[in-house]
Order: structure tokens, then sequence, then C-alpha cells
């Protein structure tokens, strides 16, 4: 298995209403397994809504909830999903070659790339949530410097 992103398809409403993106991993530091980082994002008028549903931390939410939650995901209009799997094959790749990359910097790219890849769809996005790698002032002094997303 290779590196690759799948998403949802894009709801109109997020082309057109000012969206919020909420970004997280899973599977960071796998011995085996790949790392996997998604987003959802959706209008942010729609942001009380999705607080009383109870997203949180997915490491926070029993197995039955999120699997609850992740079919509300996909069968509400106005949310959208994008996802990418790296690897193992890759991560050892990328850990082992002559310029050597971190897994934080696996991780920052991995994030700079679905955002990318969120707005390359027309998604009309202004806030973005991450789930920070170290100090979050840290972190989003170096988002801020590929702010040309």
């Amino acid at each position: 298995m290779r590196t690759f992103t799948i998403s949802s398809s894009i709801p109109e409403i997020c082309k057109t209403e000012n969206c919020f993106l909420g970004i997280d991993e899973a599977g960071r530091g796998p011995v085996l397994g790949p790392m996997v980082y998604a987003v959802l994002f959706a209008p942010i008028i729609k942001n009380t809504e999705l607080t009383s549903l109870k997203f949180n931390d997915s490491k926070l939410i029993k197995e039955d909830k999120r699997e609850k939650l992740f079919k509300l995901i996909k069968i509400t209009e106005y949310i959208g999903w994008a996802a990418t799997v790296i690897s193992p094959l890759d991560i050892s790749a990328k850990m082992l070659q002559k310029d050597k990359v971190s897994l934080n910097s696996l991780a920052f790219d991995a994030t700079v790339e679905l955002i990318k890849h969120t707005l390359s769809k027309d998604v009309s996005l202004k806030t973005v949530y991450v789930d920070t790698l170290g100090p979050p002032g840290t972190h989003q002094e170096k988002l801020s410097k590929v702010a040309t997303l």
C-alpha cells in the first residue's frame, strides 16, 4: 500500500458559506501501521449544531460513539471530509533516506496537503482547527509561513 487521499463530495453550501475545518490524526508512531490524517469541514453557521453532537478527539470517544458519529458525518449534507493515509512503506522510506524526514515533518506536510486539497475543491475555508504538534504558537507560525495554501 502507498500513501493515498480519499474525500467526500463537496457540499454546495461549503462553496458559498464561510467554512471551518478541523484536522486530527490517528496512528501516530505506529510500528507497522499507517498514519491517518483527516479533515472535516462545514459551514460556520452550522457550528452550534455540530458542537451539540459532541465531536471530540477520537481517542476520548468510545468506539460505539465514534461509529455513530461517522455514520452521521456520511449522511449530513453540509459536512465534507478528506483523509490521507500515509503508508508504513512511505514512512520508512522517508525516515531512512539520506535527508531523513521526521514523523513531525510528515504530519505537518499531511496537514498542509489536506488543507490545500480542501481549498482546491472551492471550499470557502475561513477557519482551521489543528490538533497541534508541540506548542500551538509554533505550529500556527509554521502554518502561517505556508499561508499561501
